[in-house]
């Protein structure tokens, strides 16, 4: 696993180096999961398994509550 660190700016953003999303294929408008458990965050790049859901309704039903 590497490792990259990075600062969190005043509106709570954090930017993906450009190696890392070239590396990832992460390209703009891509979603993004987010995973947190006991003070960790994982990110993820979403890939979608089904095709016949909109994205914007699949991406609702996998919001956090």
């Amino acid at each position: 696993m590497k490792k990259v660190i990075r600062k969190i700016d005043s509106a709570n953003r954090l930017r993906i180096p450009k190696e890392v999303s070239e590396e990832l294929s992460i390209n703009k408008g891509d979603s993004i999961e987010i995973f947190y458990e006991d003070k960790k965050l994982i990110l993820k790049k979403f890939i979608s398994n089904t095709t016949n859901i909109n994205h914007k309704d699949e991406l609702e039903s996998n919001r956090v509550q």
